[in-house]
């Protein structure tokens, strides 16, 4: 009888780590990610070409006559079909769901075409704060001309004011 309910017990506390596990996502360094996050690094084929040129960053080629007197970088909260629509191209390929989802779109003037990863996503009262890191190569000589990057965030819906987006630069050997 002591093994019959030993075996339950087990059964039913494996039962619960499986649930438990269900919907968890990881990046891939195996880091917990949280919101059902997807980054989609590199989208500047997904944003319409007029909203792209009305929103050219300091720095970037893409900056016109006078680069320098133009933001740093520009962050769009997009939980609307309305939003969509005056951010993305007619044939951007990315099947949203707004009453369950949300989209994130981050533009900057960008130094490094290495890929980013989506490291963190924290949340602090209605701030949302997006973490994500670039793994650089020492000595590779890895810097590019200045260029304005663009990024998309789809993840769960959320009830945020603001956003921010924190690029990590990480050092690694190879």
């Amino acid at each position: 009888m002591k093994r019959l309910c030993l075996f339950a017990l087990m059964f039913v506390c494996a039962c619960a780590f499986a649930i438990a596990g269900c919907g968890v996502v990881y990046n891939a360094n195996n880091v917990f990610i949280g919101y059902n996050a997807v980054i989609y690094d590199d989208a500047a084929g997904m944003i319409d070409d007029n909203f792209k040129d009305s929103h050219a960053t300091a720095g970037s080629y893409a900056g016109g006559d006078d680069p320098d007197s133009l933001p740093e970088s520009y962050i769009f909260i997009v939980a609307s079909e309305g939003d969509y629509s005056g951010i993305f191209a007619e044939d951007a390929d990315l099947a949203v769901d707004f009453g369950e989802q949300m989209l994130v779109v981050y533009t900057f003037t960008a130094e490094y075409v290495h890929p980013i990863g989506l490291t963190g996503v924290v949340i602090d009262g209605e701030d949302l704060r997006l973490e994500g890191t670039i793994e650089l190569v020492m000595n590779t000589g890895s810097a590019c001309q200045p260029y304005q990057r663009w990024i998309v965030v789809s993840l769960d819906k959320l009830s945020v004011s603001s956003v921010s987006f924190q690029i990590n630069y990480k050092t690694v050997l190879f």
